[in-house]
């Protein structure tokens, strides 16, 4: 099965020189080259394949006919002629995808070029050339990051694999290209600090630096000039809150002079740098600088090459083909703004960009799976990413292909199964496999794919090989779990669980929990336990909640362990019970809401409704309570029975929240009142953080709240809530953030950013029509008559914008504003929230940290990954964003950490690329 069929690519290639030497029709000979071309950047894995084949096709005397076998068909067909032309063909195709910038066409298209030199067809010199071109790319003024890092794997990935060739021809010119490629990785080096999947607590070391991890020195030693401009503007923040009587900085503070903090030096923001993560580019530098140490001399490629073993003779220079001069084309740069203005708002982003290095985790050591710094590891992991990536669309064949790698990889380096049983060979497949998989699954700060489909193939994997797979997952996730409390970030370890949950959901749910008893006893807020109890609330979900219970330990199910809750999920309908004083008006709302379908009564107009809820409040108004405290009180009451009307099902709550919008704009549209329809949702589904978030989503949809209703409330503390803790996560009483926090923030936050790109997309394309409009009207005009006589006619009406066009740009002002509100809320949530950060809590002695700094440490996480998810927005609105959130950031009183302001600038500076970062 694992047999690599080089003995068939020969009468193959004569096979389809002969068809194109005789075919007649005209797209035959271009199709034979696209073919082979659309090949090898569809399956990857093929590639050595595909330059055999087209290297035979150019010079078909190159095959020993009597060893290789006779091709059917006419002998005397003039193989020359069918030969013709094939590669200027697949040029042509290069060409294509390098106009479209379709990078992993382009890179993979490089790959079967590499190849094709190695076997002599293509000359190493054109290919030199041509790796030369992509790495000016990475001198080109303003190139962005991702456009260089493309670039940079297509010329660094060209030479690893034809490197040998390529030395030989200019060892000079490969020493250019690689040291281009580790100047191009280290002025990156700072923002990928952002994105490793690990983090300490962010903290100022002590001087002896025995606290701190060397994060580079690019962040590690910070320059003098630029933490003077941080000290600067600090000052400027102390000052002005001086004036304040509950602001002051902490006499503890250290003393600052001439812009330097003597503690600055190992102040970092987070980098764990270790083995248990890996850059691509630097893995890629590394792979390549070695290699170069040894002038290509001992490479190997991980692939068979059927061009290097069938009986090829040797081809002149002069016959060589030398690929031709071509140019990268510039970025196409989407013109966003839809007026002439070159405000902020024009500059905003439409979606999301991939702006920062690839940083993937490592889950097995080297013994199981080859370090990507090697020449096999980087090429194997880099063609199961590929074939992951481009077998999206069908999950159950990217796993067949996966599984089935070793046939196309070189006899012995994968370990197989032998006629005995026995595993022969060099590394495993399932762990590469899986290590792969997961690491792009959790790659920051959003994965290429939807993590579902990472999930799916995971599941694909282990039902075709469970015995070798399902090992290799195993171990992933314990060691996934080692790593929580170790560093490992609150976003990855939210990705975790949701993956594990949906692998348990698919196997029966059988996962050895007795493994984890030990680990109830620690902190509440351990990342651990948090975990845990993530991961058993998402079963509850994808099952119920008696099936969980039986899978857990009774360590696990005891409720003094705080993991699960004490019962399945269930509505808290305050006003459900009959010894409540308002149980007979919410009873009346209920029926009003309801109906009785069994006395065909039908239900109530929501202005009934508001009026019956009106009578409430002047009820209680005429009692003892306050004009305040009755409009709360009915507020709560109407709107806890509206979420009891629609708690039976989601379609039971769409269609009463559809029904009543009237009502629910009557409740929200006193001061203070979204607040409270937010209380109210968490207060009546304290169990069910999912369906707090439907509700926030479906209040957003119908425009009863503003997303930046959402953030403010996500960062809001107060005391109303006391006793309410959601299956043991933070309520809403706590400052600090979690993972229920951040999906709703996520939420309010692709609300608002999706409206604004909505709007945008159809303020353009009026635009676009009205523009067409314009032109056509004023053609329409007899031009020679003007010519003639131009004054003779009158002086072109003023341009006005169609009303459609008015009301569009209208509405996108309107959204923007609402957009750059949120990441305003956000931010100012993010930097009151982190001034409050516990200071004297060594990294080292984290087994015994209290809620209190587990809590902030991973405020410290989510607040990273807000930076860096959303950094293309909120680098377009930076000026106001620093302007209004930094000039009034200050340490209030009670805080301890009196340098939280200058991590939190730090970690802005390096999230949005700044070069004082």
């Amino acid at each position: 099965m694992y047999e690599f069929p080089s003995s068939k690519i020969a009468p193959f290639a004569k096979r389809l020189i002969s068809r194109r030497a005789t075919a007649t029709e005209a797209n035959v000979k271009d199709a034979v080259a696209d073919a082979a071309r659309i090949g090898a950047v569809e399956q990857p894995y093929k590639i050595p394949a595909y330059a055999t084949l087209l290297a035979l096709m150019v010079h078909p005397d190159r095959v020993d006919v009597e060893s290789n076998g006779e091709a059917n068909g006419d002998a005397a067909v003039d193989l020359a002629s069918g030969s013709a032309g094939i590669m200027e063909d697949v040029v042509k195709g290069f060409q294509s995808s390098l106009d479209g910038l379709r990078w992993r066409d382009i890179r993979l298209t490089i790959h079967l070029f590499a190849h094709l030199t190695r076997a002599g067809t293509i000359s190493s010199s054109s290919l030199l050339q041509l790796l030369q071109t992509f790495t000016a790319v990475l001198d080109e003024f303003g190139v962005s990051y991702h456009r260089g890092l493309q670039a940079a794997l297509c010329a660094g990935e060209g030479v690893l694999i034809a490197g040998e060739a390529l030395f030989v021809q200019s060892a000079e010119s490969i020493e250019a290209i690689i040291s281009s490629l580790e100047t191009f990785s280290s002025s990156s080096s700072s923002t990928q600090d952002v994105v490793v999947p690990f983090m300490k607590q962010h903290e100022i070391g002590d001087v002896t630096g025995e606290r701190s991890y060397k994060a580079g020195e690019a962040l590690s030693v910070q320059s003098a000039e630029s933490t003077g401009a941080i000290i600067s503007s600090l000052k400027t923040f102390s000052s002005s809150a001086s004036a304040t009587s509950d602001v002051h900085v902490p006499s503890s503070s250290p003393s600052i002079q001439d812009g330097v903090d003597p503690r600055m030096e190992h102040q970092e923001i987070g980098h764990v740098n270790d083995e248990r993560s890996y850059e691509v580019l630097t893995a890629l530098t590394s792979t390549l600088r070695a290699w170069a140490a040894s002038s290509f001399a001992e490479t190997e490629l991980p692939f068979p090459l059927p061009y290097a073993s069938l009986s090829l003779k040797d081809v002149e220079p002069e016959t060589q083909f030398s690929l031709p001069a071509l140019i990268v084309p510039p970025e196409v740069i989407e013109v966003e703004g839809v007026g002439e203005s070159s405000s902020e708002e024009s500059r905003a982003p439409i979606g999301p960009a991939r702006e920062f290095p690839d940083v993937y985790l490592r889950l097995f050591e080297n013994d199981a799976t080859p370090s990507p710094t090697t020449l096999t590891g980087y090429l194997l992991r880099t063609l199961s990413a590929d074939t992951v990536n481009i077998f999206e669309v069908n999950r159950r064949e990217a796993a067949r292909i996966l599984t089935e790698l070793p046939r196309w990889c070189r006899k012995g380096l994968l370990k197989l199964k032998n006629a005995e049983g026995e595993l022969e060979g060099e590394w495993q497949l399932e762990p590469l496999l899986v290590e792969t998989i997961l690491s792009h699954c959790f790659a920051l700060p959003r994965p290429e794919q939807m993590p579902l489909y990472y999930h799916s193939l995971l599941t694909e994997l282990c039902k075709l090989a469970p015995q070798t797979a399902g090992p290799a997952v195993g171990k992933s996730i314990r060691k996934l779990y080692n790593l929580l409390g170790d560093g490992l970030l609150p976003e990855v370890a939210r990705r975790f669980a949701e993956w594990f949950a949906i692998h348990m959901s698919n196997f029966n749910f059988g996962w050895v929990w007795k493994e984890w008893v030990p680990d109830i006893a620690l902190s509440p807020a351990h990342p651990k336990r948090k975990f845990m109890r993530r991961a058993i609330e998402l079963e509850i979900r994808l099952a119920y909640y008696d099936r969980i219970m039986q899978t857990l330990p009774p360590p696990i199910r005891d409720p003094e362990a705080g993991v699960v809750p004490e019962e399945a999920s269930a509505a808290k309908f305050e006003f459900g019970n009959p010894a409540n004083e308002h149980h007979d008006a919410s009873m009346t709302l209920a029926k009003l809401m309801q109906g009785n379908p069994e006395q065909r009564i039908p239900r109530s107009s929501p202005q009934e409704v508001i009026d019956e809820v009106n009578r409430i409040r002047e009820q209680l108004a005429e009692g003892e309570y306050t004009a305040e405290m009755a409009d709360e009180t009915a507020r709560a009451i109407a709107f806890q029975t509206l979420l009891d009307v629609g708690s039976r099902s989601f379609s039971h709550l769409l269609n009463a929240i559809e029904r009543y919008l009237p009502l629910l704009r009557n409740l929200a549209k006193a001061e203070g009142a979204k607040a409270q329809l937010l209380d109210e949702t968490q207060r009546f589904w304290q169990q069910d953080e999912q369906r707090i978030l439907i509700v926030f989503d479906k209040l957003m949809q119908y425009q009863i709240l503003d997303p930046v209703d959402i953030i403010n409330w996500c960062f809001g503390s107060v005391s109303d809530t006391e006793g309410v803790t959601m299956d043991g996560h933070a309520g809403r009483k706590s400052r600090w953030f979690s993972t229920f926090k951040w999906e709703a923030l996520r939420s309010a936050m692709d609300k608002a950013n999706g409206r604004v790109t909505v709007a945008k997309k159809r303020a353009a394309t009026l635009r676009k029509e009205d523009d067409e409009a314009r032109a056509k009207a004023a053609s329409t005009g007899d031009d020679y008559a003007m010519a003639d006589n131009p004054d003779a006619f009158p002086e072109a009406a003023p341009v006005i914008d169609s009303p459609a066009l008015a009301n569009a740009l209208k509405a996108l002002a309107t959204l923007t504003k609402d957009q750059k509100s949120s990441l305003t809320a956000a931010l100012t949530g993010f930097c009151r929230t982190l001034v409050y950060s516990p200071e004297g809590t060594s990294w080292e002695a984290r087994r015994d940290w209290t809620d209190t700094a587990w809590a902030s440490w991973e405020t410290w996480g989510w607040f990273r990954h807000f930076c860096t998810f959303y950094s293309s927005y909120l680098r377009s609105y930076a000026n106001t964003l620093e302007t209004v959130v930094f000039a009034e950031l200050a340490v209030p009183a009670g805080a301890h950490y009196a340098n939280a302001p200058i991590l939190i600038k730090k970690i802005w500076n390096v999230s949005l690329g700044r070069e004082d970062a």
